[in-house]
């Protein structure tokens, strides 16, 4: 990144300078062949994906930038030599970096000597995640959801404009699929960069399009020239490196009379989600029309993907909290309840406005407080609600639901309809906490976030473990984008060592997830699910005891299960092991086994009892069993799991959950355990090495035996 004592202005009046030679079209066709493509021989995998993150690469944000400008100066697009192009994209390439640096500078304003020196100001960090910070959602997320969320307004789009969403996907998809055919045709055959065919890549007609799409050429034309920008509205309103960038709204640029280029196909599908706003907010009698649907679709959305969850017995819309006697205290937009943990979800249609994206601190809190404060303080006061145990619930219709269990613990969830940037920045550094027993951290993102979470958390213990790490560690963890921290979850099982004050997560740390998800949406040759914490354990004791739980709801099944998502690697492997082991002993000898593990830094002990004994007699064993062994490992929490040996079916589940405290009657009722390592063992929740004794017992390696 090139050092400068420049401001941001000076080097946007540069950018903006180069960006209008005759020849500036090519230099982009250059950028984006060159960091708009992914290329890949016979399997899609991370390494594919971490060319994206390459230092030297353009971020699209950046390469919009330049396009934006390009046309304030007018469409020309004469070719330039070899040469020419070079000099193009090496001055390019140095004031973005120029430009990138200027946004990082130390803080003047500071009230600390060290923060003078090493921090850029709030509003410049603010501003740098937004511009530089990764996609807000993949490409089929815009693509797919832009249908659904104006699918209520097509007859206005149809009456008004000419054309309805469906048609505009349509069209959209033929530009892609005639830009990928071009590249695709191009990229093979090259050996030095062909500079004319270079922009042709990105060309298409009306005539072109309307055979690709089979749609009727008016109706093309109406749909491409309403995503058109021109020069007229980039001059008046594109004047600094924050300001509205019309080209970001309306990505299809008019080279000739009837030939258009298409630079980002991203782009175009995230203006087909984002950009209907804008046609439909022209009519005052229309907008707030306009408005309740799109809040309808974000309800909707968040809805079904909770309901693939937790199924629609457990998730509920549009409730409302009374009293006794029926007044009214508060609403919520989607609620789940699953034993006794509720989870709240307020979805929200709000975005950054253009003068916060500037920077303007004023306008950036304003806007975090109508898209963000003010949904988390009525989901603290819901859950303050929801924690009294003579509310009723109720939805739209008047209906009540019932709820026998008193709720324990209440996740308030945030989302946003729209890719909110610098999200997790803002949300570190403006949001007000409430301090209320039973209400958890929110999980603050958007609907794109969780459908990716759905995608790969598809039940109720493994999205609620996630959810519950997440929050803990709400002040923890440093990220541009939520997906990364999910990704690294996949991978690891989320956990941070005591001790830490925070993490960091870059960006590159989700290309495995980025490859998974590509590969399932777009029938790629390749692993569909990060190798991790959904595949290391497949068809072991462990994955069996996870998915046993999560067909009940009880407290003592969610708080197993959420106890064991928790623990390492090695812990889990341990639990496999020993648990072959005593299921065999039983079944050879018909007697009695079990087997005892201490987490201390969990504060909890489990214990896991297989035998032929009858329900009562293992009940009893197994209570005594557990009570003894809490006292003696001097910890809060046990846990006492009775396997059936032949079934591999859980019986029962003991739960203890105390204070400890000195008793005579447990110091002599301990006193008779065994103390073999054969027994119990204490272990910490940490990853094993790979070269370290693999815990099977096998005296091999662990990278040689079970990892």
């Amino acid at each position: 990144m090139m050092r400068t004592s420049r401001n941001e202005e000076e080097i946007f009046k540069d950018l903006e300078s180069i960006c209008s030679h005759n020849s500036y079209l090519y230099a982009i066709a250059y950028f984006c062949l060159r960091d708009n493509t992914i290329k890949y021989r016979k399997k899609f995998s991370k390494e594919e994906v971490l060319q994206q993150f390459n230092p030297d690469r353009l971020v699209r944000t950046e390469i919009s930038t330049l396009i934006g400008l390009a046309i304030k100066r007018g469409i020309t697009h004469t070719p330039p030599s070899t040469r020419e192009l070079r000099n193009l994209v090496k001055t390019t390439e140095e004031l973005l970096s120029e430009l990138h640096f200027s946004m990082l500078a130390p803080d003047n304003k500071a009230t600390s000597s060290e923060a003078k020196i090493r921090f850029p100001s709030i509003q410049n960090r603010i501003k740098e995640a937004a511009f530089y910070s990764g996609e807000g959602a993949y490409i089929y997320q815009y693509k797919e959801f832009a249908k659904i969320k104006f699918e209520n307004d097509s007859v206005h789009l149809q009456n008004e404009f000419g054309f309805n969403i469906s048609q505009a996907h349509d069209v959209f998809e033929a530009i892609e699929n005639i830009h990928s055919k071009k590249i695709n045709d191009f990229q093979p055959n090259k050996i030095e960069f062909k500079i004319i065919e270079s922009l042709a890549c990105f060309k298409f007609t009306l005539e072109e399009l309307s055979y690709t799409c089979k749609q009727k050429l008016e109706i093309v034309k109406k749909i491409v020239n309403n995503f058109s920008c021109n020069k007229e509205d980039i001059k008046a309103s594109f004047k600094s490196l924050t300001s509205f960038n019309p080209y970001n709204a309306f990505p299809i640029v008019k080279l000739e009379e009837n030939t258009f280029l298409c630079f980002q196909i991203y782009s175009l599908y995230e203006a087909l989600y984002e950009s209907p706003v804008f046609f439909l907010n022209e009519s005052e009698t229309y907008s707030s029309t306009a408005s309740k649907n799109r809040g309808y679709f974000t309800e909707k959305f968040c809805f079904d993907r909770l309901t693939s969850i937790f199924e629609k017995k457990r998730v509920f819309s549009n409730i409302e909290i009374v009293t006794k006697k029926n007044e009214p205290l508060s609403e919520i937009d989607i609620l789940v309840l699953y034993g006794d943990i509720a989870i709240i979800v307020q979805a929200k249609s709000k975005r950054l406005t253009i003068e916060s994206r500037k920077g303007n601190l004023s306008m950036i809190q304003r806007d975090f407080k109508l898209a963000i404060q003010d949904a988390y303080d009525q989901a603290a006061k819901t859950a303050n609600n929801i924690l009294n145990p003579t509310r009723r619930f109720r939805n739209s219709q008047k209906e009540y639901i019932d709820i026998t269990r008193k709720i324990r613990v209440v996740y308030p969830i945030i989302l946003l309809s729209d890719y909110y940037p610098s999200l997790t920045t803002q949300t570190r550094e403006f949001l007000t906490l409430k301090n209320l027993t039973g209400l958890s951290a929110p999980f603050i993102s958007d609907i794109f976030t969780l459908d990716i979470i759905s995608e790969f958390l598809t039940s109720p213990l493994y999205f609620l473990s996630y959810i519950d790490r997440r929050v803990n560690y709400f002040n923890k963890i440093h990220i541009n984008h939520e997906l990364t921290t999910l990704s690294v979850h996949l991978a690891h099982n989320l956990w941070i060592e005591q001790g830490y004050e925070g993490i960091y997560f870059t960006e590159d740390c989700a290309a495995e997830l980025d490859a998974a998800v590509l590969v399932r949406k777009y029938d790629l040759p390749g692993n569909k699910t990060p190798t991790g914490i959904l595949t290391k354990f497949k068809n072991t004791f462990y994955q069996k005891i996870i998915h046993q739980l999560d067909q009940g709801e009880s407290m003592q099944q969610i708080e197993l299960g959420l106890f064991l998502l928790k623990l390492s690697e090695n812990s889990i492997l341990d639990i496999n092991y020993n648990l072959n082991l005593i299921i065999k002993q039983t079944l050879h000898d018909r007697g009695i086994h079990d087997f005892s593990l201490v987490f201390e830094d969990l504060n909890t002990g489990l214990t896991f009892h297989t035998s032929f004994l009858n329900f009562t007699e293992a009940q009893q064993i197994l209570e005594m069993h557990c009570v003894a062994r809490k006292y003696k490992s001097r910890i809060d929490k046990w846990f006492g799991i009775f396997i059936h040996p032949i079934s591999k079916i859980i019986l029962i589940i003991n739960y203890l959950n105390s204070e400890w405290e000195f008793s005579t009657d447990l110091e002599n009722l301990s006193k008779d355990l065994r103390q073999t390592n054969e027994n119990i063992r204490r272990v910490d929740n940490i990853e094993i090495g790979r070269n370290s004794q693999c815990p099977c017992g096998s005296g091999k390696k662990y990278k040689k035996c079970c990892l």
